[in-house]
């Protein structure tokens, strides 16, 4: 004697698939989240890092600046002199001199043995211009243009090193600094970089108050602030009987 076998029902199926829904969304949901919390710290890191190499670069770039100084004549120092700026933010241009890190010291002096014995700097330039293919984003270029006399300049294309620094850029600045203190000042340079970076598919942002400069909705900030003097700018003026000679010209590439 057989007995037939009972199986579910529609609607015992359909209350069986619920169940399972009920008990698993909050599970997926609590994995999803993680996942997010996850890739935004390791996007947060990553952001960190790339700044604080990007801010290396220009504080060491900064530190070694120079103004030309001719033998023959005391230049005028002004913050146009130490530093040329054009464009506005969000996408500036700074453009200043200084002494190359490529190659050997003695490269960068010329071995003429009469006349002027130029020191020959760089000339350094950052500027910002819009990422390629992101909308939201900016990149940070750096060329270095060597001195004709300068080994370097050989190896370069027109004697211009350039390099994308990094291309996930929201804000670059370099402004002129007056510290004074005890009737004495302390002329420096503040630099503001913020990088950011966006959650996939979610590039939105929002406006900073009354300004054109927009940040992420959801995503990682980067936000650095650093004061930077010139060596040789200091040296200078804290040498006030100092006079300029032919043993100790200071020019760029264009002169």
């Amino acid at each position: 004697m057989s007995h037939a076998t009972r199986g579910l029902t529609l609607i015992e199926l359909m209350l069986v698939l619920l169940c399972l829904f009920l008990l698993l969304n909050p599970a997926f949901r609590i994995l999803r989240s993680g996942t997010q919390s996850s890739l935004k710290g390791m996007m947060q890191i990553g952001t960190t890092l790339e700044a604080r190499n990007v801010l290396r670069q220009v504080v060491n770039d900064l530190r070694v600046s120079a103004y030309r100084v001719d033998g023959n004549q005391q230049l005028k120092i002004s913050w146009a002199t130490l530093l040329q700026v054009s464009g506005a933010l969000p996408e500036p241009e700074y453009s200043f001199l200084a002494f190359p890190f490529t190659d050997s010291i003695e490269a960068a002096i010329d071995k003429g043995g009469s006349g002027m014995a130029w020191r020959n700097a760089s000339l350094i330039t950052y500027r910002v211009e819009p990422h390629p293919t992101r909308p939201f984003m900016r990149q940070l270029v750096r060329v270095e243009e060597f001195h004709p006399s300068h080994p370097a300049h050989a190896r370069y294309p027109g004697g211009k090193r350039e390099a994308v620094l990094s291309d996930h850029v929201n804000l670059f600045e370099i402004k002129p600094l007056v510290i004074s203190s005890s009737g004495k000042s302390l002329v420096a340079f503040r630099i503001h970089l913020q990088l950011v970076d966006f959650l996939p598919g979610r590039e939105t942002t929002v406006a900073v108050g009354s300004s054109n400069l927009t940040r992420p909705r959801e995503g990682a900030i980067a936000d650095y602030f650093e004061i930077v003097v010139s060596e040789f700018y200091r040296a200078m003026r804290h040498k006030a009987k100092f006079n300029p000679n032919w043993q100790n010209g200071i020019h760029g590439p264009r002169g």
